[in-house]
């Protein structure tokens, strides 16, 4: 898969984790609000807290808790634990009207909480790599066609350590300009690239590579790697 399909498919998976993450806290949040609706709140006692092992190791609590409705005693698992829960704490239910062995409690709404700002915050992250792909691309696409043809010396290839996809990080091509004009120092970074480019560039004798730049700002520009993903092209 090339680099533009990677990022793109990068920001496609957290369109889809964001998403699940949001439809879960909200089917949780509506199936909470339903239930309560047809619930009594009442005062239950804790009376054990049962602990065990995952497949992972993670240690998971149960906590049971004991409460009487009309004469009857029931003793039914909170599905929610809390660190500061301890045997014979009293904790508020809501059971259901008509059948008192269903129970939640007001402390459950926290892991539909915690989806939702997961849910929110990797939709987020999704949407701006997005926004950020496409303004590049529209930034790209208006340097190739209006912008001034330079040529900046290589100086760096570098790993970009803070992308990285399938646990991969990809590299980038520093290069330097010197602005005739004013003497000022530009230097341009490729975009990401999945291959390293180190043996093309030795074996090409590649010292520079073409840099679009806007006329009125040489801060905006675009680094043109034709040269270099053409010879992949070619293998």
């Amino acid at each position: 898969m090339n680099a533009k399909r990677m990022e793109w498919a990068a920001s496609f998976i957290l369109f889809i984790v964001g998403g699940i993450f949001l439809l879960l806290s909200l089917f949780m949040i509506a199936f909470d609000m339903q239930f309560k609706s047809q619930a009594i709140e009442h005062t239950a006692t804790i009376t054990h807290i049962e602990r065990s092992r995952d497949s992972d190791g993670d240690t998971r609590h149960t906590v049971y808790v004991r409460y009487s409705v009309n004469g009857q005693e029931y003793n039914r698992p909170l599905g929610y634990y809390s660190y500061n829960m301890s045997v014979g704490d009293p904790v508020q239910i809501y059971y259901h009207s008509e059948n008192p062995n269903r129970i939640t409690s007001k402390g459950a709404v926290i892991l539909p909480l915690i989806f939702l700002a997961v849910g929110l915050i990797v939709l987020s992250i999704g949407i701006i790599l997005s926004v950020s792909k496409l303004k590049k691309k529209k930034l790209r696409r208006l340097l190739l066609e209006d912008g001034r043809k330079i040529y900046a010396e290589i100086t760096e290839i570098t790993r970009n350590t803070f992308y990285r996809v399938n646990g991969r990080s990809p590299f980038m091509i520093t290069c330097k300009w010197t602005d005739p004009q004013t003497g000022l120092f530009y230097f341009y970074r490729s975009e990401n690239i999945w291959f390293n480019p180190e043996p093309i560039i030795h074996e090409k004798a590649l010292t520079s590579l073409p840099v679009y730049i806007n006329r009125e700002n040489p801060k905006k520009y675009v680094v043109v790697l034709d040269e270099i993903e053409k010879c992949i092209a070619l293998a």
